[in-house]
């Protein structure tokens, strides 16, 4: 069993560094886990390096698992070339027991492989599962509205786009974003995190819902076991 001892911090930190980069540039299956250790790099434990070790070891089992990208399947689609983008936005709701924060998690496909991911806090406390799934769509609604403007650039805006499907396992607050009225569930909302709205207005994103089993964000939310974190990777298009 591994104890609250002290350890180096500047050996964790370089620790955390390392997989820090790898988790933002290749390796999206451990952006969770390194998220969550990098909380302590200012005063860290034996049990927090020994997790950090681990996750090392994962990686050494796992060298051959990459991101696979393949051709559209339809090269002269009518929507352009960058065209059948898809977001998946998740959260759990209150998984810090420190500050009872929220986590978000969001994957953005691309021909059915992730392209841009992200797994973070909120940064405001939650009062229900619904109100932090809402957070979490409004920032995958930020970085999908980012990708589509670098896309019509390279389109040169020539190609009307039609909104960008943005996928949620909450009905609650699917209905809260599409249905733009205030009442006691909602009022209390910070504004930002009413952008998802503006985004549905402006055609840019299109809601849908999705049973949980096939919600790709999973694994940027929670600790999964071994199936279900196979499962959310095949769905992002990792693979041998």
């Amino acid at each position: 069993m591994y104890s609250d001892v002290k350890v180096d911090s500047s050996q964790y930190q370089q620790y955390i560094g390392e997989l820090m980069f790898a988790a933002i540039a290749t390796c999206p299956d451990i952006m969770f886990a390194v998220s969550q250790l990098s909380s302590y790099n200012s005063n860290p434990c034996q049990r927090h390096l020994a997790a950090a070790k681990h996750v090392l070891r994962y990686l050494k089992g796992t060298i051959n698992l990459g991101i696979v990208y393949k051709r559209q399947s339809i090269p002269k689609s009518p929507r352009g070339f960058w065209s059948n983008e898809v977001g998946h936005a998740d959260a759990d709701w209150g998984r810090d027991l420190d500050s009872r924060r929220s986590t978000t998690g969001f994957v953005v496909l691309l021909n059915d492989a992730i392209v841009a991911w992200k797994s973070c806090k909120q940064p405001t406390v939650a009062l229900s599962t619904m109100e932090a799934e809402y957070m979490a769509l409004t920032d995958a609604a930020k970085e999908i509205k980012w990708i589509r403007q670098l896309f019509d650039e390279l389109n040169y805006g020539i190609v009307p786009r039609p909104p960008t499907i943005l996928r949620t396992d909450n009905q609650g607050a699917l209905a809260l974003a599409k249905n733009p009225v205030n009442h006691s569930r909602s009022k209390h909302i910070d504004i930002k995190h009413h952008f998802i709205r503006e985004t549905i207005a402006e055609g840019i994103v299109w809601l849908e819902h999705v049973a949980s089993g096939d919600m790709a964000a999973d694994f940027l939310t929670k600790p999964l076991g071994r199936v279900q974190l196979q499962r959310c990777l095949s769905l992002i298009g990792m693979r041998v």
